[in-house]
């Protein structure tokens, strides 16, 4: 027999609080190793949860477009050409002026309004004159302007002995011309866009015959 309060040690050890030993034959779980268990709850944490995949890139902020300035739109008239006559003028002599005036607009164009410099210096008459000349869409009309002198008193003879003549069309309109009572009647309309266009054109001038001395 065994002798007086003896208890087997398995019983012992789990009345005193330790943990309970395993019967002969059970299986016992692994150890686990710390190691192991630290990286797999950090690759947890770090990775996507289950069925997201992958987090969608980051977006590019938004890039606001260069702003190119505005261009002033070309005008539907344009000034074709210049012409003088004679075309080898010398000095004091009276000169005719024209410019062909081309519309590329879809309406007849009229009252036109002009500045003109010979050799720099303006014309002064251009500053309270129109044309009111109707020029048809898709045509090229002759305007003839003022006549000149290649020299005057205030406007003496160039020292290079160039004719130099500016022409700008500064204003025009679009018009309507309706035929009422057998009378053309003109009706001014808007006002044509992409003015003032010019041109220009050199000449030079021959030089004056020398005097013929007194008999």
């Amino acid at each position: 027999m065994l002798p007086e309060g003896f208890r087997p040690a398995r019983r012992r050890l789990q009345a005193e609080g330790y943990a309970k030993i395993p019967s002969r034959g059970a299986t016992v779980p692994k150890r686990l190793n710390a190691p192991s268990l630290l990286l797999s709850l950090l690759a947890l944490l770090a990775g996507p949860a289950a069925g997201q995949g992958a987090p969608p890139p980051a977006e590019k902020p938004a890039e606001k477009p260069v702003e190119k300035p505005a261009g002033k739109p070309a005008s539907p008239l344009a000034l074709e050409s210049v012409e003088i006559r004679p075309a080898h003028p010398g000095p004091d002599t009276l000169c005719q002026l024209r410019v062909k005036l081309k519309n590329g607009g879809t309406k007849k164009a009229s009252v036109f309004a002009f500045t003109v410099r010979i050799n720099g210096e303006p014309v002064p008459v251009y500053q309270r004159q129109t044309y009111l000349q109707t020029v048809d869409p898709g045509t090229v009309g002759e305007v003839r302007l003022f006549n000149f002198w290649t020299t005057e008193t205030r406007r003496p003879l160039p020292k290079d002995g160039q004719l130099r003549v500016e022409v700008a069309l500064d204003e025009a309109r679009w018009v309507e011309v309706k035929n009422e009572g057998g009378a053309e009647v003109t009706t001014p309309l808007d006002k044509v866009p992409g003015l003032p266009v010019q041109t220009r054109l050199a000449v030079p001038l021959q030089a004056a015959a020398p005097a013929k001395p007194p008999k």
